[in-house]
């Protein structure tokens, strides 16, 4: 991977934790939703610039009204009956994703030492 790379992948993954910062403040200043969420959008925006289309994990994501529409569309869903925040976005095959989550963690965790 060149310099370039590095770079892209270390901004992604700024990106990834700013998008999961987000959505915890969301979920805990509901006075200020519309500026978290706008931010959000934002932040998501640079993430797809830089090449990134990838679904986030589950304590990233906010209610599907307030995702961008862009990612919604982009990653299909089951709907849900029950209303937030008892409800989060509910994926086919979720036992799979989280068999693949933990082969990721042991990725990333060797990403990140290579790229100190």
């Amino acid at each position: 991977m060149d310099i370039a790379g590095k770079e892209t992948v270390q901004a992604i993954n700024l990106l990834l934790n700013h998008i999961s910062e987000l959505a915890m403040m969301w979920r805990g200043q509901p006075e200020n939703r519309n500026v978290i969420e706008a931010e959000y959008h934002d932040t998501y925006k640079a993430l797809r610039a830089l090449g990134w289309d990838d679904g986030f994990d589950i304590d990233c994501v906010l209610p599907d009204e307030n995702m961008p529409k862009e990612y919604i569309k982009a990653h299909p869903y089951i709907p849900s009956t029950r209303p937030w925040p008892s409800s989060w976005r509910r994926v086919e095959g979720m036992e799979e994703i989280k068999s693949t989550r933990k082969r990721e963690k042991g990725f990333l965790q060797k990403l990140k030492e290579w790229l100190k």
